[in-house]
């Protein structure tokens, strides 16, 4: 059925874009003009388990956290 929402409170995000935003800035939504999933965390982000990458990996800035890892 979906949600209504009052034209003075009209949700985060374009019609193209379905997920969830939050007050400190952080968001996960899923961006289907771009076919893009994007994920903000203003503490950043924790994955907990397994993790398969399939495709290009870059980043702006890399530290290893200080985890003592070669490289």
């Amino acid at each position: 059925m979906g949600t209504y929402f009052a034209e003075d409170d009209q949700p985060t995000g374009s019609k193209d874009q379905r997920g969830v935003w939050f007050e400190d800035g952080s968001y996960v939504y899923y961006d289907r003009s771009a076919k893009r999933l994007n994920v903000k965390g203003g503490g950043g982000v924790r994955i907990e388990g397994d993790l398969t990458v399939t495709g290009k990996v870059s980043a702006s800035a890399f530290n290893d956290g200080g985890g003592g890892g070669s490289g």
